[in-house]
């Protein structure tokens, strides 16, 4: 027994042969690792020449597959930099997205939006309906005001007025959405009464027995009849300035004239503080209405009805209005307010509502050769929506 360990501890103590029993070094049968009995040394045949050279050849062999990778990759890569890049035009959907409107979508609303409460309502519907722009009432023809002006009226003109107004603009300004206001110049009911001296009148005879003539205000015919102010009065021009400047004071995009020349049929009408016989009713309120446009601190705009618009094509006549800075003429072109045998030039329409398309080409052409003739032409803006500035 003691022999055995003695064995066993100088088997472990000798050195380990570089070969095995039976076969040479150089033997093509040589094991290329150590038998389960120990022979030949791992660490010496690890760190052999032999092993060593092995190594390099693999790990030249894989340099040599990156290199031949390597070099195909970027060839390809550079064909392909050579190729034309090919161009995709956009879809319909893409080249059309976002591309604004190239002229404004009026919407016309009532004096009463002024007092609303919330306009969120009336924003998502004007939204919906790109509309980019509102004409709004803030002194009627019936002479109501929608806010308080400073100017001193009566209780019954400012009835509907409403503290929000400015709120309102500035709500719809915020939208995106401008805010013209239309101001109503000689058509108002409730100041001529309230303001004979200074409104339009006329003079018929005295009734069987009576020997006094009569004097009662003047209202235009037709279905919107009104009282009218006197363009020749100092009074309405002061009135007229002050509930401007006020407007333009709410913040608005602009403030649009309307009734701001005197309709047709206005014979034997009579004004108080008319001086000069030589200047017309029709050119004495253009002036006036200048007068006012070049005292406020906002964009202006002059309303022209067709039948305005007509009456000054016959006449070959145009108001100074536009003399005085007024940028934009906003002139009604509703087929539907155009009377019958309208003369325009030359050519007379029966009816124009049957022709419609040839009598709006030669109406705003007739339009636009009349305000060219103005030193500083106005923008015009054809309305054919219904326009109701009550």
């Amino acid at each position: 027994m003691a022999l055995q360990k003695k064995r066993k501890k100088r088997i472990k103590a000798a050195p380990r042969v570089s070969h095995t029993k039976g076969y040479y070094r150089f033997s093509k049968e040589f094991p290329s690792v150590t038998d389960s009995d120990g022979y030949r040394d791992n660490e010496v045949f690890v760190n052999s020449p032999a092993k060593k050279a092995s190594k390099r050849r693999r790990l030249a062999a894989v340099c040599l597959v990156v290199f031949v990778l390597a070099f195909v990759l970027t060839s390809f890569a550079f064909t392909v930099s050579e190729q034309p890049i090919a161009v995709t035009e956009p879809s319909t959907a893409e080249s059309d997205a976002g591309i604004p409107a190239a002229e404004n979508h009026f919407a016309f609303l009532s004096g009463e939006t002024l007092a609303s409460d919330s306009v969120q309502g009336i924003l998502t519907q004007l939204k919906a309906q790109d509309v980019d722009a509102v004409v709004i009432p803030f002194k009627d023809a019936a002479g109501y005001f929608y806010f308080k002006p400073s100017v001193s009226v009566g209780n019954e003109a400012l009835s509907k007025a409403s503290d929000r107004a400015a709120n309102v603009v500035k709500e719809f300004r915020e939208a995106g959405i401008a805010v013209y206001a239309a101001v109503s110049c000689f058509a108002d009911d409730i100041y001529a009464r309230n303001h004979q001296d200074e409104a339009a009148y006329v003079i018929t005879a005295p009734a069987s027995g009576d020997n006094d003539e009569v004097r009662s205000l003047w209202y235009n015919g037709g279905e919107n009849s009104h009282a009218w102010l006197s363009p020749y009065s100092d009074e309405v021009i002061y009135y007229l300035t002050t509930v401007s400047q006020d407007i333009s004071y709410l913040g608005v995009s602009g403030i649009v004239f309307t009734n701001a020349v005197y309709p047709s049929g206005q014979d034997g009408v009579r004004f108080s503080q008319k001086t000069d016989e030589d200047i017309g009713a029709d050119e004495k309120a253009a002036q006036a209405v200048a007068s006012v446009a070049s005292q406020v601190s906002c964009p202006t705009a002059f309303f022209m009805t067709a039948e305005t618009m007509l009456g000054a094509i016959d006449e070959a006549t145009l108001p100074v209005i536009f003399e005085s800075g007024c940028d934009k003429a906003f002139v009604d072109a509703n087929i539907a307010h155009m009377p019958a045998n309208t003369r325009i030039g030359a050519k007379t329409y029966a009816s124009p509502k049957d022709s419609a398309e040839d009598f709006l080409r030669d109406y705003e052409e007739a339009v636009q050769a009349l305000l060219s003739s103005v030193g500083n032409p106005p923008e015009i803006v054809l309305i054919q929506d219904d326009v109701n500035f009550e």
